[in-house]
Order: structure tokens, then C-alpha cells, then sequence
């Protein structure tokens, strides 16, 4: 199913791992900055929608009491600087008022708010009045001191109800703010809570990727660093140790282990040769895998060094061979030389048999006996020359026959190392 993934290459596999890691952080971040957004409306809308609902009501209901209050001073007032001054702070008072109500109207958004507010409003449109009616009486005597009080008691009714509202509309606020505040406390636990459990997730998915990535690039350059060993030590067997499902990989770690295979496979061949060769057998060329075959081209160099050697020791021998045969045959002729030499020493000792036998028989021709004998004497020398001559050529015949032993000696010498490295 990863195949893709793991015929990437390994800078691409590492990238591919850093974005599915920076991928897990940015959820994990987006899913915080989402959470935090969400919290931050959460807050929001409890300070919009509760805190200031209660502010703003608590606000309306202290200026009522202060309200209530002045226009009790002023009601008892009974000079017309007192009456103004409360004059002027009833009127502060019920704008305050108006205003804190319109703020929360405002932030109203719920049915039971707006009932709250209206009934909060309601007795306020009845009260107020009051204030008008209460400061229109400037008068400081007695009797008016009494009207004043009069009205005040006539309006204690409804008073009471819209201190009651006020009441009602804070409560009410304040339970809301509090229940808001619990389900803020509730989303920011559950968000805390997702905000782990994808961490966590997150943390599981680096530790499988990392073991993934690790597994798929560590365990396979642990095994070509130990064909790496085996092929360094020699042991050709390494081959063995290339798993079939990594050479069909398509990233480094599958090229490298093709290459290792390659590389087995040309020293098989070169091994092949070197035993060929260790065999004296000179017959195969190397086959030279490039340019840069340093071994290749010494193992050729080696084989064309050695077929040199072994052709100049055939044509050595062939000379050597040519070389006795003619001295063998120079042999030959000295010997017939010899022989015939003989047979003429054989046939002058003939002749001087025959002289002497002519001498006895030829008294009468002493002078020409006499110059026979002198011719015969002169025979005789020059037989004695070739008698001489001739022990002087068996001698160098001797001598020859001894260097052409020596010769045949040096032959048989060679053609024996010429043997041995043909074996070799």
C-alpha cells in the first residue's frame, strides 16, 4: 500500500515525513487557535451578554435607591436651596437610570430577558412620574412638605415592585453569568480534552512515521554496509544477502543494492578469469567493463604479457630446434669426411705394401726404386699431415659433439620450463 512511499527517494521520504509531521502540528495548532477563538467568544459573550447585563442593571438599581433617597430629601426640604440641589440630582438620577436600562436592552437576546426588562421597565414608566410630579412642588412650607410626602406614599406600591424587578433582572443575570461561566469551564475542559487526545494522536503518528521512515531506510543500508563487510573479506556469497523485494525498490537504497549486485557479478567474472588464468589458460580475453576497470585491464595485461612470454619461448625453441639440426647435420658431414679419410690412409698403407713388394722385386731398378721410395717418403709425409689433420677434426668433432650435448641439454632445459608454464 506504501510502495509509492517507499520507491521515493530519501530526501523525498524525509520531506514527505517533515510535511506529514508539520501537517500534525498545524492541526494541532489550528484545532488550539480555534479553541482559544472560541473561548475568547465564549468570554466575550459572558462579559457582553451577562457581566454587563448585570453592571448595567446593578447600575440602574443603585440610581433607583439614590433616586429614592433624594426624592425623599426633597420631599422634606424646606428651603429652595435644598430643593434645588435635589432637583438637580433626582434629574442626574433618572437619566442614569434611563440610560443603564437602554445599555442592557441592548445586550438583551433571550425571551426570558425581555420579559425580565419589560417588567423592570414597566414599573419604571409608573415610578417616574413621580419625580416630575414630586419636583414641579418647589413650595417650602409645611403643607407642601406633606404633599410631598404624600405622593411618595402613594407611590411606595409600585416602588417596592420595581425594586423587586431590579431585584429579579440581577438574579437572574447573575445565574446566567454563573451558568455561562460553568459551560465556559465545560467547552474549555472539552477543549483541552481534544486538544490532547489529537496530540497525542498526533505524537503516535511522528513515532510510527519515524519508525516507518527509519525501518525503510536504516535496516536496508545496515545490511549493503554488511555485503559491504562480506565483499571486503572476500566472500562472494553476499549476493545471497540481497533481498529480492529491495532490489525492485526504485529510490538509492534499491540502486545501491543493484549496484552491489553488479558489482558481484563483474568479480564472479574476474574471479573466472583469474582461475582460467591460474590454469595456464591463455585462450579467454577479460571483459573490460569500462574505462576504469583498473582490474579488468591489468588481468588483460596479464594475460597479453603472458602470451608474449609463451610465443617468444615457441619461437626460442623452434630456433634452438633449427640450431641443433644443423649442427647435427655439420656432425654428419665431418663424420663422412672422417670416413673417407680413413679409407685412403687404408688404401696409401695398401700401397706402400705394394712398394715394398715392388722393392724386393725390383733390385734391378734401385733409382727408380729410389725415387719411388723418395716419392713414397713424400707420400708418407703428407699422410702423416692428414693423419694429423685428421685427429685435429675428430678432436673438433669431439669438441662439437660435447656443445651439442650442452645444447641439447639447454634445449631439453627449456621445452621442461616451457612445460611448467604452460602448466601453470
Amino acid at each position: 500500500m506504501l510502495k509509492w512511499f517507499v520507491d521515493l527517494k530519501i530526501s523525498r521520504k524525509l520531506i514527505v515525513g517533515f510535511l506529514i509531521v508539520a501537517f500534525l502540528a498545524a492541526v494541532i495548532g489550528g484545532v488550539g487557535i480555534w479553541n482559544m477563538a472560541q473561548m475568547k467568544q465564549q468570554a466575550t459573550d459572558l462579559y457582553e451578554l451577562y457581566v454587563l447585563g448585570v453592571q448595567y442593571a446593578e447600575d440602574a438599581a443603585r440610581y433607583f435607591e439614590r433616586l429614592r433617597y433624594n426624592l425623599t430629601m426633597y420631599a422634606v426640604q424646606d428651603n429652595a436651596t435644598g430643593l434645588a440641589d435635589y432637583s438637580s440630582r433626582i434629574s442626574n438620577q433618572v437619566a442614569s437610570i434611563e440610560e443603564s436600562l437602554d445599555k442592557y436592552e441592548q445586550l438583551i437576546q433571550f425571551d426570558d430577558e425581555w420579559e425580565r426588562y419589560n417588567a423592570v421597565v414597566e414599573y419604571w414608566e409608573k415610578y417616574k412620574p413621580l419625580a416630575e410630579k414630586l419636583t414641579s412642588n418647589t413650595l417650602t412650607s409645611p403643607t407642601a412638605i406633606t404633599q410631598r410626602l404624600s405622593y411618595i406614599r402613594t407611590y411606595s406600591n409600585v416602588s417596592d415592585a420595581l425594586r423587586d424587578a431590579f431585584v429579579t433582572m440581577i438574579e437572574a443575570d447573575a445565574a446566567g453569568a454563573r451558568a455561562k461561566t460553568e459551560e465556559n469551564n465545560a467547552s474549555a475542559q472539552g477543549a483541552i480534552l481534544i486538544e490532547l487526545v489529537i496530540m497525542l494522536a498526533a505524537i503516535l503518528v511522528a513515532i510510527w512515521l519515524g519508525a516507518y521512515i527509519s525501518g525503510i531506510i536504516g535496516k536496508p543500508i545496515m545490511g549493503a554496509v554488511e555485503v559491504a563487510k562480506m565483499l571486503a573479506q572476500g566472500d562472494m556469497s553476499a549476493k545471497d544477502k540481497l533481498k529480492e523485494e529491495t532490489l525492485q525498490r526504485r529510490d538509492e537504497i534499491g540502486q545501491l543494492r543493484a549496484a552491489f549486485g553488479e558489482l558481484i557479478d563483474a568479480t564472479l567474472t574476474q574471479v573466472q578469469a583469474t582461475e582460467r588464468l591460474a590454469k595456464g589458460d591463455l585462450t579467454k580475453d577479460v571483459e573490460i567493463r569500462s574505462d576504469k576497470d583498473i582490474l579488468g585491464k591489468s588481468l588483460q595485461a596479464v594475460i597479453d604479457s603472458l602470451n608474449d612470454i609463451a610465443t617468444s619461448i615457441i619461437a626460442t625453441a623452434n630456433q634452438v630446434a633449427s640450431g641443433a639440426s644443423a649442427i647435427s647435420h655439420s656432425s654428419q658431414i665431418l663424420s663422412d669426411g672422417a670416413t673417407r679419410q680413413a679409407s685412403a690412409i687404408e688404401e696409401l698403407t695398401a700401397s706402400i705394401e705394394e712398394i715394398a713388394a715392388q722393392t724386393e722385386n725390383n733390385a734391378k731398378n734401385a733409382q727408380e726404386a729410389n725415387r719411388l721410395a723418395a716419392e713414397t717418403k713424400e707420400s708418407a709425409i703428407r699422410g702423416n699431415e692428414q693423419m694429423n689433420t685428421m685427429l685435429k677434426a675428430m678432436d673438433a668433432i669431439n669438441a662439437s659433439s660435447a656443445n651439442i650435448s650442452k645444447v641439447i641439454k639447454v634445449i631439453e632445459d627449456i621445452a621442461f620450463q616451457t612445460n611448467i608454464l604452460a602448466l601453470n
